[in-house]
Parts: structure tokens; C-alpha cells; sequence
């Protein structure tokens, strides 16, 4: 679905104003499935999404976005960089 949405606006973006300059950024989540919760920290989600982003953005030949720097954490700990 994330990949639909982002060649959608892709293709609007270029619809508009062809030549203007987009970035590949899919979204890819993987769900607690006890409590269906998202977990940002994860480094499951983290390559998956990378990973993903960097297979379909050179696919499709466009600059993509990869995502780091994601915690959980409620305090100041080892996951939040402390």
C-alpha cells in the first residue's frame, strides 16, 4: 500500500510541475500482535523499512529516504541515547 501512495503523489507531484525534484519514502511497519502497537525503536522495522526503500527506490531510479534515529524510550536510557 505505501508503495501505491508514494507513486501516486510521485505522479501528481510530476502532473503539477513535471521535472520537480521527489524523494522514495515507503513506510513499512511491523505490529506488536498482542497489542497491535507499532513499535518505532525496533530494529526489525528499521532494516525492514530500509531495506525496502533502498530495493524499490533504485528500482524505480529515485533518491530515497532512510530512516534512523527511532526510540521508544520514556526515559533518558541506553535506547534513547543517553
Amino acid at each position: 500500500m505505501s508503495n501505491a501512495m508514494n507513486l501516486a503523489a510521485i505522479v501528481l507531484a510530476q502532473l503539477v510541475n513535471q521535472g520537480t525534484p521527489v524523494v522514495y519514502a515507503a513506510e513499512v511497519n511491523v505490529a506488536d500482535p498482542r497489542t497491535l502497537s507499532i513499535p518505532h525503536g525496533d530494529l526489525q522495522r528499521a532494516m525492514t523499512t530500509s531495506a525496502a526503500n533502498a530495493q524499490l527506490s533504485e528500482h524505480y531510479g529515485l533518491p530515497t529516504f532512510g530512516y534512523s534515529g527511532y526510540a521508544d524510550s520514556k526515559l533518558p536510557d541506553a535506547q534513547a541515547g543517553a
